[in-house]
């Protein structure tokens, strides 16, 4: 349990460069206009703080099979990994804090994250990895898996040049991304889609080059 290190739900917004810390009722999904930040980026601070406090997440090496590796998150959780998504290992390993975060982890009435949901999230992420590795012949940068409101869980990529976001919901088949410039916030794309048949052509992708 973590509630001894977590505050109550705060955000990071960007206005012009400078990070300013707000308190806020509510998680907005959208810009109401280009020149107002994306306010989904509601629990990145406060995702990284949990991280942050989690000493014993260091480097793990999985066992290497012909073809992939078996990572267990809980007792309902098991995901295959193929051999060439291996560096995806230690992200997957890590988001099983989600699942330790109980009713109340905010001290604002959030509520208990279900199992259902990480393991959709985990197995996009890897099904995103494979669609770059055989379409786009790349890897994609290593992200990380965050809690976020609503019982909804974030892929998030943060590089030099580019921020992305996707959110898959506590309920049901929905799904949504963005993506910035993290230089210039006023290029930015945002989109739903269905986690269930997903066309990856239509996601940015974190690609390395």
């Amino acid at each position: 349990m973590y509630t001894d290190i977590i505050d109550k739900p705060t955000r990071w917004t960007e206005q012009s460069t400078i990070l300013q810390k707000q308190k806020v009722s509510s998680l907005s999904c959208r810009y109401l206009s280009s020149s107002q930040p994306r306010g989904h980026l509601s629990n990145i601070g406060e995702s990284r703080m949990i991280i942050n406090h989690l000493d014993h997440w260091s480097m793990i090496e999985l066992p290497i099979t012909n073809v992939s590796s078996e990572i267990k998150i809980s007792n309902a959780i098991t995901v295959s990994l193929p051999n060439e998504l291996n560096y995806l290992s230690n992200t997957i390993l890590k988001s099983k804090y989600i699942l330790d975060l109980e009713d109340n982890w905010d001290d604002d009435g959030a509520e208990k994250y279900e199992e259902t949901t990480l393991k959709i999230a985990i197995e996009f992420l890897i099904n995103f990895g494979n669609w770059m590795n055989h379409n786009r012949n790349s890897q994609m940068y290593i992200p990380q898996i965050l809690h976020s409101s609503d019982k909804s869980i974030d892929i998030f990529w943060e590089e030099e040049n580019f921020r992305l976001i996707i959110n898959i919901a506590e309920i049901g088949d929905k799904a949504s991304f963005y993506w910035d410039n993290a230089k210039d916030l006023s290029q930015y794309i945002e989109g739903n889609f269905n986690i269930e048949n997903v066309n990856f052509m239509l996601i940015p992708t974190p690609q390395k080059l």
